[in-house]
């Protein structure tokens, strides 16, 4: 049954109570780490819940996906869902909380009209009560608990509950912030080290020789600069390994195989007839699947 939300008259031992769970998920910026510290404070604060589970909601597919799960029953729950409990948010008690943004009651869960399995799992709860968790208005989650018991909750329970919910949608939305902006910065980081690479190989081409390889080392392009300007030119397919001491075939085919696998590399090598002999070379993966490189001399 709905329970209509009103406002319900804490104690000031319910309040500490809520307090004591809200400072254990506070201060998570890792939404995964978050999300577990939710499920795993409630029953150690408030006991007498079989199973505490957290799903966040997609509206784009229409999905609630567990993300944390805790209490006796969770083991046996994941076993008989394949471990990925997922469920359309038209179904059950807690896809009813996610379609309508409000906390939901089933004091007899399996006599319960909306109550939903979803699989072939035991034990049955005997209550069961869902809360929806919001952001800026918006159902982003919903936080079910059952209890193996019939009408194991109480209204200053459920009223608790309900205050620990309406809290931790801001830790939710903090640390999926914090995760965006970490996302973000890895993303430009990776863009940057792409653009001082790409510089790095271009000034080099203007000062020195460089040639574009395949897959196997063998020469495809010669480039070389002429009055600032980049020129490329079809090349026999020579391998420069040929160009090479026999002491720098190793070095080479080592950094060679890095630049393949998508990463700059360079190596000191010995050439066969160049002067000097000794020599620096660099290597640049030109594609992300690592049929070309760009090597400088």
């Amino acid at each position: 049954m709905e329970t209509g939300s009103p406002e319900r008259s804490l104690s000031v031992e319910d309040l500490r109570r809520v307090l004591r769970i809200l400072k254990q998920t506070s201060g998570h910026l890792d939404p995964r780490a978050l999300y577990q510290a939710i499920v795993d404070a409630i029953p150690r604060e408030l006991g007498g819940f079989h199973l505490v589970n957290l799903a966040m909601v997609f509206p784009a597919t229409g999905r609630l996906v567990t993300v944390a799960v805790s209490g006796d029953d969770a083991p046996q729950v994941s076993e008989a869902y394949g471990g990925l409990m997922t469920q359309s948010i038209d179904t059950g008690i807690t896809g009813w909380v996610a379609s309508n943004g409000k906390t939901y009651y089933a004091p007899n869960a399996p006599s319960d009209p909306l109550y939903f399995t979803g699989a072939n799992r035991a034990p049955r709860p005997g209550s069961e009560l869902a809360l929806p968790i919001l952001v800026d208005g918006e159902v982003v989650a919903v936080l079910n608990l059952e209890s193996r018991s019939v009408d194991a909750f109480s209204p200053p329970m459920i009223g608790m509950l309900e205050a620990v919910a309406d809290h931790v949608g801001t830790a939710i939305q903090n640390a999926l912030l914090h995760d965006q902006i970490r996302e973000d910065a890895a993303r430009l980081e990776s863009a940057l080290s792409r653009l001082r690479t790409a510089e790095a190989a271009f000034a080099a081409m203007l000062s020195g020789r460089a040639w574009i390889v395949d897959g196997s080392g063998r020469i495809e392009v010669v480039v070389y600069a002429e009055q600032g300007r980049v020129q490329f030119h079809a090349a026999m397919a020579d391998a420069i390994v040929d160009e090479l001491a026999d002491s720098s075939r190793g070095v080479w085919e080592n950094a060679l195989a890095r630049a393949l696998r998508g990463q700059p590399a360079e190596a000191v090598v010995t050439w066969k007839d160049r002067m000097p002999r000794a020599g620096h070379i660099r290597l640049f993966p030109l594609h992300a699947d690592g049929q070309r490189v760009l090597v400088l001399a």
